[in-house]
């Protein structure tokens, strides 16, 4: 698990780790849309069974299957991709 805090950077060699790797997570999120996807997530709903539906920008939209909070199943939820901690994509799209 990561140690790595949620607060702003302090330098520009973390700004910049931040900036790769959400741009890193949104282009493997966009060359799998429609993919199912487990996330655990730093805000509630905490945990989301669904439906990759679309990137945009830093946000993943999820069409959620199963969540801890049945509220959200059935919606179409955005996520900050910051606030992810830990994914798994079904039948995953490697780099083209």
């Amino acid at each position: 698990m990561s140690t790595r805090k949620k607060n702003k950077p302090n330098t520009a060699v973390e700004k910049h780790f931040d900036q790769d790797r959400e741009l890193a997570l949104a282009q493997l999120f966009s060359r799998n849309i429609g993919q199912d996807i487990f996330l655990l997530i730093s805000g509630f709903p905490f945990m989301i069974i669904g439906q990759i539906a679309a990137v945009h920008g830093d946000f993943l939209h999820v069409l959620v299957e199963t969540s801890n909070s049945t509220e959200v199943e059935g919606e179409t939820i955005r996520i900050h991709i910051a606030d992810i901690f830990v994914f798994f994509i079904e039948n995953e799209h490697p780099e083209e």
